[in-house]
């Protein structure tokens, strides 16, 4: 068997999409729409990058990045099904040279239609199933269809001389060719190569922020580094959805494929060869298209930002405006410190400084500071939050809304909804909705799914425990609370936008923030309506995009469904660097 495999590959040769290609354009659409039913993909906070500085594009052995690329990844993500039954695959394939020989074996057949059992089960691979089938390119039976997508990714052939190549061994593992790294293009194979120091991660050239980059990166091995000179990465997808984005592409015969992660243009490129007839992988990879943002210094501008809602850009200078419970720039300061290094460590510096907490005796700051004086919400994740109906704790939250919602950051953010059908016009009917957009509770405990021990306030204003580590706690007001407590360490910063908001390491009461950011400078009604008004027009990573005293800046913001039914905030933070 194995002589006949290397015969065949002396007839392996490139080729070009057949005639009978589906249009672009409607594939593209597919996509569009393939990206946002991702429901695996990782959320906010499991996935931690720190992309440093940029790459030399002339100079390999340049290393312009101390630290991984990867600083945290979720062990419940990679623990998911699909996740940890690409780990299982990756494990049975070497990484090694494309010229030496590595024929298929029953073990590894095995393994690799067990991944393809696996990620059947998910929508991802429903929905690209439905879609072939409907433009005439796949079996509408899943055994023959299995068969096709395991040709596709998984035939055998040689990159040079000898068998030893499929296009899920270059582009899931990593193959190299004398000096230079093939393929390596998932996210999920470089985290883990990083743990045991397989990668060096030097910089990076283009940024889609949660999205992709453009990187370079040495592969360590015993014999000596390979160069990948400039290569891309996804971020966050999951593994079926890059296992089925690229067999989708080249299934309806095309050779790259657009599509839109996040507001940001992500190319799909498939190099392609011809085994026994079947057009398969060769190696697939991703590449930044021409909506996307890059990652650059940041300074003040007068120009809005490139993807802005121009009409959502007016609701946030009216909200700025009219937020008459702003602090001055009299009564609070920040002083950023050092810019966070390899090592980071806790320093005995504060961040704020000089505030006026007469602030806190107006009827917006005492309302929030009233949940806080009462500890009516639990930090910890694994903890059951009380009912929100239990008569002492709906007292003080109603409270809050009902002195929030005669504001005017809050009405002009009604408003706004109401013109875009999202909400109910009548001021009664829209703040029970966000009685339980923001008070209803669900799970964040990895440990124990029953446990109901979470709330998108408590997440955004209050702040949570997942073990060792902090989620949430975007409110500046409750972070100068903690650390007039003595509760925060202040590290330093990433980067920052003067006194209004940034990027930072802390720890709060003991546990770990990696990568911090709250907006200071506004009150806290203003990030209430901001929040609001971006997660229910603008969700997603980044996906809300504004300007705030001529700073670009952007929101992150996802919803889940309540534990007891409707539509809860999951998240929602500001973020600085675009």
């Amino acid at each position: 068997m194995q002589i006949a495999i290397v015969a065949l590959a002396c007839f392996v040769s490139v080729s070009s999409a057949p005639v009978s290609a589906v249009n672009a354009a409607d594939v593209n659409a597919f996509l569009n729409g393939l990206a946002l039913n991702d429901e695996n993909r990782a959320q906010a906070g499991q996935v931690v990058v720190a992309y440093q500085n940029q790459a030399s594009g002339k100079y390999f052995d340049h290393d312009n990045a101390a630290k991984p690329l990867f600083t945290t990844v979720d062990p419940t993500l990679l623990a998911q099904p699909t996740y940890n039954s690409l780990i299982n695959l990756i494990s049975f394939f070497p990484l090694q040279d494309g010229n030496q020989a590595d024929p298929e074996t029953d073990d590894r057949k095995a393994a690799s239609l067990g991944f393809i059992d696996d990620i059947s089960k998910t929508a991802v691979f429903t929905s690209s199933w439905e879609y072939l089938r409907s433009v005439g390119v796949a079996s509408a039976d899943y055994e023959e269809f299995k068969t096709q997508i395991y040709t596709v990714w998984f035939s055998v052939f040689a990159r040079n001389q000898v068998v030893g190549s499929s296009g899920f061994k270059g582009t899931f593992v990593g193959e190299f060719l004398q000096q230079e790294v093939v393929g390596l293009t998932n996210w999920i194979r470089f985290a883990l190569l990083e743990k045991v120091n397989g990668v060096n991660y030097h910089g990076w050239f283009a940024k889609q922020l949660n999205v992709q980059v453009q990187l370079q990166f040495g592969l360590e091995l015993p014999e000596g580094e390979k160069q990948a000179m400039k290569s891309n990465l996804l971020l966050n997808t999951s593994p079926e959805f890059e296992f089925m984005g690229y067999a989708v592409c080249v299934l309806t015969g095309n050779s790259a494929c657009s599509l839109i992660i996040d507001g940001n243009e992500v190319i799909l490129n498939i190099d392609t060869i011809t085994v026994n007839g079947n057009r398969v992988i060769s190696v697939a990879y991703p590449s930044i298209g021409s909506t996307s943002a890059t990652g650059t210094t940041k300074k003040p501008t007068t120009k809005k930002p490139s993807k802005t809602d121009t009409e959502f850009q007016e609701l946030v200078d009216a909200m700025r405006a009219q937020d008459e419970d702003k602090p001055t720039s009299s009564q609070y300061k920040l002083t950023w410190g050092n810019k966070l290094g390899s090592k980071p460590k806790p320093t005995t510096d504060n961040l704020m400084y000089d505030v006026d907490e007469s602030l806190f005796t107006t009827p917006v700051y005492a309302a929030l500071k009233k949940v806080y004086d009462n500890g009516i919400l639990n930090p910890d994740v694994c903890v059951s939050e009380t009912d929100y109906n239990s008569g002492f704790k709906k007292s003080i939250l109603q409270s809050l809304l009902d002195t929030w919602s005669t504001t005017k950051p809050f009405t002009l953010m009604h408003e706004y909804l109401v013109t875009k059908d999202k909400v109910p016009a009548d001021l009664t009917a829209f703040k029970q909705f966000l009685t339980t957009f923001w008070f209803g509770t669900y799970s964040r405990c990895a440990n124990n799914k029953k446990i109901v021990g979470s709330s998108g306030f408590e997440h955004v204003f209050s702040g949570e425990f997942k073990g060792d580590t902090i989620d949430g706690h975007h409110s500046w007001i409750k972070y100068y609370l903690d650390q007039k407590a003595g509760d925060i360490k202040y590290y330093g910063y990433y980067s920052y936008d003067d006194q209004l908001t940034g990027t930072y390491e802390y720890d709060w009461a003991d546990r770990n923030k990696k990568t911090g950011g709250m907006l200071f400078g506004t009150s806290p009604v203003f990030d209430f309506s901001l929040y609001t008004a971006c997660s229910l027009v603008h969700s997603g990573s980044t996906a809300c995009r504004f300007s705030i005293d001529n700073y670009e800046l952007a929101v992150t913001s996802y919803t889940q469904d309540c534990a007891g039914g409707g539509l809860c905030l999951s998240t929602s933070y500001p973020v600085d660097e675009l």
